[in-house]
């Protein structure tokens, strides 16, 4: 994808548009009104993700 953008699916156009709304700032779209994650946001997420299962893994 073009400058460095992912295809890792971000919030749809109206949690884009609530985002909006609480930040202050519009989110960049792309042609099918999906919100274009940077590749830093994609890392976030994926870090997330992942600190979310092995939490959900450990024995309690």
């Amino acid at each position: 994808m073009a400058g460095g953008q992912s295809r890792v699916q971000g919030p749809s156009p109206d949690h884009g548009a609530a985002i909006a709304k609480a930040t202050g700032e519009e989110l960049e779209q792309d042609r099918h009104g999906e919100t274009v994650l940077s590749p830093s946001d994609c890392e976030f997420i994926r870090s997330a993700s992942r600190l979310q299962d092995a939490n959900s893994h450990k024995s309690p």
